[in-house]
């Protein structure tokens, strides 16, 4: 989805309070998650509604929306991206669910609590916010002597409370997943195992052009338990510097200003040599075309974001 048409989805949808939604928890069930309805009275009914209208007009109707392609996560701006859910990465399949037979949530299940789910809807079309469970989000009351004030008499806490945020982590629209919390689709929906997987498709695209000499120094990078280096590859993947011919890249990289000082080729002159992991991450550099020279300031720069400026 274009930005324009994220922003166009969601309006339609809060163009007014007269949307619907539903409200259920996450539930961790080893390695899969399954959704609980939560049943809520007419009063917190539209005060999350409210919230819901508060914070999207705060973030994707804001004018200050931006959103950029998965792929692009390396750069690590502010900003919110979209993941593709497909039939090798769809975290979220288990929202498709038939609402009649969804159970209620009990209190016994807040161990396996991962977060909630709101689905957002008017007529026919729907959007899916997921908040996470924060360390704050569920005040337990057998974790410390709670009080509330009842009258003026205070009495202890009987219950669990359920702070709900005034943000969404995530929206879901249709199989487009939007947010900024690259961290949690890491650490609980499995994103890293998504980068990873793009990263080797990165991989295979140099070898398949055969203009490295041997991989192995970039696949041991790709490896490491960090995603710095395949975030990169990720973003690497398709890129343009790939589909110049082979003798026409070798001759600029040796004509390059600073890639002739930081890419090696073979004494043959038909491959770049990659000895070191150093080495590795200059390759890298040059596959995302990150070196830029200034002529304002004659200096060469790291540039993150780039974009050809039209005359």
């Amino acid at each position: 989805m274009t930005q324009e048409e994220v922003k166009k989805w969601i309006h339609s949808i809060l163009i007014d309070v007269n949307f619907g939604i539903d409200l259920f928890t996450v539930l961790k069930n080893n390695e899969n998650f399954e959704t609980r309805k939560m049943l809520i009275n007419p009063k917190l009914y539209e005060l999350i509604k409210q919230k819901i209208l508060s914070f999207s007009q705060k973030d994707i109707l804001s004018e200050d929306f931006e959103l950029d392609i998965a792929k692009n996560i390396a750069t690590s701006r502010n900003i919110f991206y979209e993941i593709i859910q497909s039939n090798s990465y769809r975290p979220f399949s288990f929202i498709n669910i038939n609402l009649e037979k969804v159970k209620n949530y009990t209190e016994k299940e807040k161990l396996r609590l991962t977060g909630f789910l709101i689905r957002i809807h008017r007529n026919n079309n729907l959007f899916w916010i997921y908040q996470h469970k924060y360390p704050t989000t569920l005040i337990k009351r057998d974790s410390s002597l709670f009080a509330i004030l009842n009258g003026n008499v205070y009495e202890p806490l009987e219950r669990d409370i359920v702070k709900f945020e005034d943000k969404a982590d995530i929206y879901i629209i249709n199989n487009s997943i939007i947010t900024k919390k690259i961290n949690i689709m890491q650490n609980i929906f499995g994103f890293e195992e998504y980068i990873r997987i793009e990263a080797s498709k990165t991989v295979d695209q140099i070898r398949s052009v055969d203009i490295v000499s041997d991989l192995s120094q970039l696949i041991n990078l790709l490896n490491k338990p960090k995603l710095t280096v395949a975030k990169k590859l990720m973003k690497a993947k398709d890129s343009p510097v790939t589909k110049i011919p082979k003798e026409i890249l070798l001759t600029r990289i040796k004509t390059h200003d600073y890639y002739s000082k930081k890419i090696f080729i073979d004494k043959d002159n038909k491959k770049i040599v990659i000895k070191s992991q150093v080495q590795a991450k200059e390759f890298l550099k040059m596959l995302n075309d990150d070196i830029l020279f200034s002529k304002l300031t004659e200096n060469d720069y790291t540039s993150i974001d780039k974009e050809i400026l039209k005359n």
